[in-house]
């Protein structure tokens, strides 16, 4: 059986890869600025913020939260500034806007979960 924290860190790996892919990977549509693209970059970045801080939590560091914030939104700025340099797609500061707000809210929630869950009920 996979230990939780092998899991979380093999699912990370994974995901991390997949953003890369998707953002580095040939496209030839005309660049449109709408709500739909905004908020997959948002929540792509909200379920990796989430994903590194378990694998965190899963490690015991301090300040998952935090470290989770600041890897996702790196690793959102080396994929936005490379794809500047590539032929084929563009830099946006607000895809990059938008992977921040995705980090910021997934590292956030799970940092207060507990919180959370005593308003919820």
């Amino acid at each position: 059986m996979v230990s939780k924290t092998r899991f979380y860190l093999i699912l990370t790996a994974i995901w991390a890869g997949l953003i890369g892919w998707f953002s580095l990977r040939p496209i030839y549509a005309t660049v449109i600025l709408d709500i739909n693209d905004i908020l997959l970059h948002a929540s792509v970045y909200f379920i990796l913020a989430m994903l590194l801080f378990l694998s965190l939590e899963s490690l015991q560091y301090e300040n998952t939260a935090l470290i989770a914030f600041l890897f996702a939104f790196s690793y959102g700025m080396i994929l936005e500034g490379l794809q500047g340099k590539l032929s084929y797609r563009v830099f946006s500061l607000i895809d990059l806007g938008a992977n921040v707000f995705g980090a910021i809210t997934g590292g956030l929630i799970l940092h207060y979960k507990n919180d959370i869950k005593k308003l919820v009920g």
